[in-house]
C-alpha cells in the first residue's frame, strides 16, 4: 500500500445477523503501518462495517486478534457505539484473496458484540472489493 488518490470504488456485501446488507458506498484509508477499509463513507452515522489490516497483509486467512493486527467491527449507525469482535475467537477471520497497492479483495466472517449489553451478539459474513484510496482528510469511522 501506497500514497492516496481521492476515490475508492468497489463493493461490500454482508450479511448481518439474518439482514442482507450492502454498503451504498466504500471508502479504503491508508494510516501509518495500516489500512482500514469498509463502508458507507460517514462511518459512525449510517449502519456500516469496518476493517483495519496491516500495511503488510499477504492473501490467505487471518484471524482477528490483535497479533495479526486484523480486525472488524459494526456500527450500528445513529452515531452508537461500535460493536467489536471478542479478539480471542479463532473463527473471526477475514480471508485475502488479493492485494495490491490501493486494492484488496476479501471475504470474512465473524461475531461481533455490543459492548453495552455483551450478551447481544451479532454473526457478520460476506465479501469486499475495494480499489484506490479515499481521501486521507475524512474522517472514516469509530475505531473501537
Amino acid at each position: 500500500m501506497g500514497s492516496s488518490t481521492n476515490a475508492t470504488t468497489g463493493h461490500l456485501e454482508a450479511t448481518l445477523g439474518e439482514e442482507s446488507w450492502k454498503a451504498s458506498s466504500v471508502v479504503l484509508y491508508q494510516g501509518f503501518g495500516s489500512f482500514q477499509v469498509g463502508g458507507p463513507e460517514g462511518g459512525i452515522a449510517h449502519k456500516s462495517v469496518f476493517f483495519s489490516l496491516p500495511d503488510d497483509v499477504q492473501p490467505g486467512v487471518h484471524k482477528m486478534n490483535r497479533a495479526t493486527q486484523v480486525d472488524g467491527w459494526f456500527n450500528p449507525g445513529e452515531n452508537r457505539n461500535s460493536w467489536t469482535t471478542s479478539g480471542t475467537d479463532d473463527n473471526d477471520t477475514v480471508t485475502v484473496h488479493s492485494v495490491s497497492e490501493f486494492e484488496i479483495h476479501m471475504s470474512f466472517e465473524f461475531v461481533v458484540m455490543n459492548r453495552q449489553f455483551p450478551e447481544q451478539r451479532m454473526r457478520i459474513y460476506g465479501d469486499g472489493k475495494f480499489e484506490g484510496a479515499s481521501a486521507s482528510n475524512a474522517a472514516p469511522c469509530k475505531q473501537p
